[in-house]
């Protein structure tokens, strides 16, 4: 009879520690890719479309996005929403929305017409995979804006985005 309830017990035991372990790989699943684009459109209502591609830990993958953004009298432009889609070749979907972030300096105007970059910081992003599971992101990097004089105005005709977006799921 011990040598029952020792099997039960370590088979108990087993099972509990294989929950916890799939609990924890989980918890410290994380996609890491670099991304690059391009502005696809005019901005228009603060809102400026992208799309591009990724290599990381999801593998090769297309991505587009739709940032919505206001300057609030500061140097900073704040990311207020706008959405966001990525599908890889290892089987990754995401989608979601734009929380919060901010574009360094994007809010003062030019005082040369020259093309410039901006830091993206902690563009924070709500997503969900093809399974329904929640997770969180994050994108640092760098937007340039590519600008000429025209007819003795500056205006800008093109921009890139670059950097990396971190992605794990929610605890």
């Amino acid at each position: 009879m011990l040598t029952r309830l020792t099997l039960v017990s370590v088979i108990a035991l087993a099972a509990a520690a294989l929950a916890t372990a799939a609990a924890s790989a989980r918890a410290l699943d994380l996609y890491d890719f670099s991304a690059t684009g391009i502005e696809t459109g005019v901005p228009s209502n603060n809102v400026s479309p992208f799309s591009g591609t990724a290599v990381g830990t999801g593998g090769v993958a297309v991505w587009s996005a739709h940032v919505q953004h206001i300057c609030n009298g500061g140097s900073d432009a704040t990311i207020t929403g706008g959405d966001f889609a990525l599908t890889g070749t290892h089987g990754v979907r995401l989608g979601g929305s734009f929380g919060s972030g901010s574009v360094a300096g994007f809010c003062v105007p030019q005082t040369q017409c020259a093309n410039q970059s901006y830091s993206i910081d902690n563009a924070s992003l709500s997503l969900t995979d093809a399974l329904g599971n929640n997770l969180v992101g994050t994108f640092n990097g760098t937007l340039t804006h590519y600008s000429t004089k025209i007819f003795g105005t500056c205006v800008t005709y093109f921009a890139t985005i670059s950097g990396q977006l971190a992605v794990h799921y929610t605890s």
